[in-house]
């Protein structure tokens, strides 16, 4: 009987556990849906671009730009385009990226003052060596608001004979597998 009562419990907790995995997912889902914009198919329905649209925090806009389609293996510029709402001494800004796209030329980190709604742009050179959507992070921090610190980001789409920057990744991503019933 008692041993009974514990597979039970033990079949209870793992229906549990895949409910919640479920639940986590189909929130997910919706969230994405909410926010990533109209979907056809698989694919997110933005045109191919050199501009992201400006992101805002509460100090500072900014937007990123590329010289030219991110084609693979195709050297371009990707530019990063801030402007402060307020003045922003001590600020640094510094390019994260991922290991399929490789700093080329120019520097990943830049540290100076930038004066309330004084525009700056800082580019560097990069090369996509892996077909797929990169997400590149750009931080920005400053010494007047330590602990505010802020990302904004983009995605690098590359493949052999297309490319295009976007402020969402191109291909969503696969929904988990559904879980399986415990007999």
């Amino acid at each position: 009987m008692i041993q009974s009562l514990l597979l039970d419990i033990a079949i209870i907790q793992t229906i549990m556990a895949q409910l919640k995995k479920l639940v986590t997912t189909l929130i997910l889902l919706m969230c994405i849906s909410t926010v990533g914009g109209c979907v056809n198919g698989s694919q997110i329905s933005n045109p191919p671009s050199t501009t992201t649209p400006p992101m805002t925090t509460q100090f500072y806009a900014g937007y990123f730009t590329v010289s030219d389609e991110p084609i693979l293996n195709k050297t371009v510029d990707l530019s990063f385009n801030l402007e402060t709402i307020d003045n922003a001494p001590g600020t640094t800004i510094h390019f994260y990226l991922p290991p399929a796209v490789q700093l080329v030329n120019g520097n990943s980190t830049w540290t100076g003052d930038i004066g309330k709604g004084e525009k700056i742009v800082k580019t560097i050179s990069v090369v996509v060596k892996e077909e797929g959507d990169w997400r590149i992070n750009v931080g920005v921090e400053n010494s007047q608001y330590k602990g505010l610190n802020r990302f904004f980001y983009c995605y690098l789409n590359s493949y052999k004979t297309t490319g295009s920057l976007r402020d969402k990744p191109t291909i969503l991503p696969e929904p988990p597998t559904p879980a399986t019933k415990i007999q």
